[in-house]
């Protein structure tokens, strides 16, 4: 159940994209989800949320750093209202420390976590993604840390009920674990390489005879082996096991080796579909067409049910990525109205005497 303030003040309602009124992304991200519009941060408020709190395994709460314990909601207060409650406490830079008070968005953790560094060219300077990537790492991550809580919990009665203090900066350094490593022993900062990787090849995109971009990855001898022959160079794969051709595939330099130029003037001569047939004939190498609509349209994404669609709450039906068959369930679009409070609070026996003013049109 998601909580929000009366005035449906919630930036991601006015969010873009937006059709027809409807903001989209608010919709995805809120799907499966009952509203409630209920204000924390007076006594009426206070008093509804506790009274609810016990129908409820975890609160996942988003503010600064100490803003619920100055309205009075501290742990000792919610834990009196539900003792075995999980908490979730999801914030920019953790509950201690220096920078624990600081706001922030996705684009700080991505920078500070040196996640930016990454992508781009030499040439470029860090770049962002245009996708709030911070974002729905930290929401992953705070699934993860629940899930484990909630089986902790259940594995016996002298389990701990856990505080869970996720930082979203880093949720964003765990993705990149190896380069400290890389970094401490070898003294090598991993930087920019465009679409290059540093540490194995082919692996790039490149454009073909009719237009289409694809990706082609073959990160083991065995398998650059099997795509070079599929290319109808297998002469290639001989050429990039020598020790000096393994040690360039490594470096962040600007030369481009022999087999990098092989598979794009290869790529550059065949259509897009001989590249799918290629794939296929090469075992496992890949080479997928690059377009966010073609891989949510390809059949491997209908049939493991990882597109979805629903037209509750919303004029026209929406497109959202959905869960594989074995997690799949019923995901109504976000909750949009008044009366979905009422319904919800009359449901879990906690109905406000005035729910007009705690369910006002959000």
């Amino acid at each position: 159940m998601k909580l929000e303030l009366p005035d449906g003040s919630d930036p991601l309602r006015t969010l873009a994209p937006v059709k027809d009124g409807s903001p989209l992304y608010w919709k995805v991200t809120n799907r499966g989800k009952r509203g409630i519009s209920l204000d924390v941060r007076t006594a009426q408020g206070r008093e509804l949320l506790l009274r609810l709190l016990p129908q409820f395994d975890v609160l996942v709460e988003n503010f600064r750093t100490g803003t619920l314990d100055r309205w009075g909601l501290d742990i000792g207060t919610l834990r009196a209202a539900n003792p075995r409650l999980i908490v979730l406490r999801l914030t920019g830079f953790g509950q201690t420390g220096p920078a624990a008070t600081r706001p922030g968005f996705a684009r700080i953790f991505e920078a500070m976590s040196g996640f930016t560094n990454l992508a781009g060219t030499a040439d470029s300077g860090p770049l962002h993604m245009n996708y709030p990537v911070g974002d729905v790492i930290a929401g992953l991550f705070g699934a993860f840390s629940i899930a484990t809580a909630i089986a902790e919990q259940r594995s016996g009665r002298d389990a701990p009920v856990r505080e869970i203090d996720l930082a979203a900066t880093e949720a964003m350094f765990r993705l990149l674990d190896p380069l400290a490593v890389e970094y401490e022993q070898l003294g090598h900062a991993r930087q920019r390489a465009g679409n290059r990787t540093t540490y194995a090849a082919p692996s790039n995109m490149y454009r073909t005879a009719d237009d289409v971009w694809v990706t082609v990855v073959a990160s083991s001898d065995a398998t650059f082996a099997r795509l070079a022959q599929a290319m109808g160079e297998p002469g290639l794969a001989a050429r990039a096991s020598t020790p000096a051709m393994s040690n360039a595939c490594g470096t962040s330099t600007g030369s481009t080796p022999s087999w990098q130029r092989g598979s794009r003037s290869a790529t550059m001569r065949r259509p897009a579909r001989r590249w799918s047939g290629m794939a296929c004939r090469s075992a496992r190498s890949s080479a997928s067409k690059i377009s966010w609509q073609i891989r949510t349209c390809a059949p491997g994404r209908r049939s493991r049910g990882c597109r979805t669609r629903s037209s509750a709450h919303c004029p026209r039906r929406a497109s959202c990525r959905g869960f594989p068959d074995m997690l799949r369930r019923h995901l109504a679009l976000a909750p949009q109205s008044a009366s979905t409070t009422r319904r919800s609070m009359a449901t879990w026996g906690s109905a406000p005497r005035n729910s007009k003013r705690c369910g006002k049109q959000a």
